[in-house]
């Protein structure tokens, strides 16, 4: 990941004090591990709704299609 984050760097996306590299799409619920798919989000609400998913998703067999997911 620290190619990744290096080319986000280069891209102009450099993280403020409270936040982190997330992806829009998480890799977990089929999105692409790219540029493209990098945002800047705050720390705390990123791993919030990380862990939220991962919550969700972590007894489904791989390939399991998933069509929604509850935040709180």
């Amino acid at each position: 990941m620290i190619g990744l984050a290096s080319e986000a760097d280069s891209a102009g996306l450099r993280p403020g004090e409270a936040e982190v590299y997330s992806f829009r799409v998480p890799p977990a619920l089929g999105g692409a591990v790219d540029l493209e798919n990098v945002e800047l989000s705050d720390f705390v609400v990123a791993t919030n709704i990380a862990g939220q998913i991962h919550q969700q998703i972590k007894d489904l067999p791989p390939g399991t299609p998933i069509s929604g997911l509850s935040l709180k």
